[in-house]
């Protein structure tokens, strides 16, 4: 079995002071494989700017795709329009199966720096881990 891969989503608008927080927990993953899409829905603060800088910061650049809109749409209408060309647009390589998909609010931050790492542990177990709230 190969190793687990992470893809992990943010959907979000005006959120520039939790961009700090949410990638942070994000880059002190000892699991290091997984990539991420930051989906800003046409905020009108800075959040795209704190995104770039932040990434640039934690050395994640290649790592988080900045997908930014110019109009504001349902989550999901953004996720379809980034998800199919997911591989070609970050560097996924071809024969990466995303085994996980996270799709988290712009505040939500990994506290445990392990969290990914312990997914994957279970999953590799044999494991099937659901977890979500609808509001």
């Amino acid at each position: 079995m190969s190793e687990p891969f992470f893809l992990v989503i943010y959907v979000g608008r005006d959120n520039a002071s939790s961009v700090k927080h949410a990638l942070g927990g994000l880059a002190r993953q000892t699991y290091k494989r997984w990539d991420a899409i930051y989906v800003d829905d046409a905020s009108k603060d800075e959040t795209v700017k704190e995104v770039k800088r932040v990434t640039s910061l934690l050395g994640i650049d290649e790592k988080v795709f900045l997908a930014p809109s110019d109009e504001q749409k349902p989550a999901g209408a953004h996720l379809w329009h980034f998800m199919e060309p997911f591989g070609e647009r970050v560097g996924t390589p071809k024969d990466d199966e995303v085994t996980h998909l996270i799709i988290a609010p712009p505040r939500f931050r990994f506290a445990d720096d392990r969290a990914l790492e312990r997914i994957a542990k279970a999953h590799q177990e044999g494991w099937a881990l659901v977890w979500g709230r609808w509001r």
